[in-house]
């Protein structure tokens, strides 16, 4: 398998005004746990996802598909359709990440149990 290099820049300043909402992603902020891990011997620090545009860590996922399938030449905006068999918070996260980047044809496949 190929490495390709991402768009997603991480290392934008909190303080700036972004070019649009997929720049916010993956800029999730790390906390320490202090009360939990008071007695502990290291500490605990989680990651706020919920911070990402659509609250999810979906988000971070939906774009590196979208970026990967875009740079070796699978979609392109404006003529692919992409199809996702979901409902759940990656259907969310593509459909926003899709959007952004000017893909305006995404479907979702939703299949009930029932």
């Amino acid at each position: 398998s190929q490495l390709i290099e991402s768009t997603l820049d991480l290392s934008i300043p909190m303080d700036s005004i972004l070019n649009d909402a997929s720049h916010a992603i993956g800029n999730t902020p790390l906390v320490y746990l202090r009360k939990i891990g008071k007695d502990l011997p290291a500490k605990i620090a989680v990651k706020l996802e919920y911070m990402n545009p659509t609250t999810s860590v979906k988000d971070r996922a939906a774009f590196f598909m979208i970026d990967a399938a875009e740079k070796k030449g699978l979609i392109t905006p404006g003529k692919s359709i992409i199809v996702e068999a979901t409902s759940g918070n990656l259907g969310i996260a593509l459909a926003f990440n899709a959007r952004i980047k000017g893909f305006v044809d995404l479907r979702s496949v939703v299949r009930s149990p029932f």
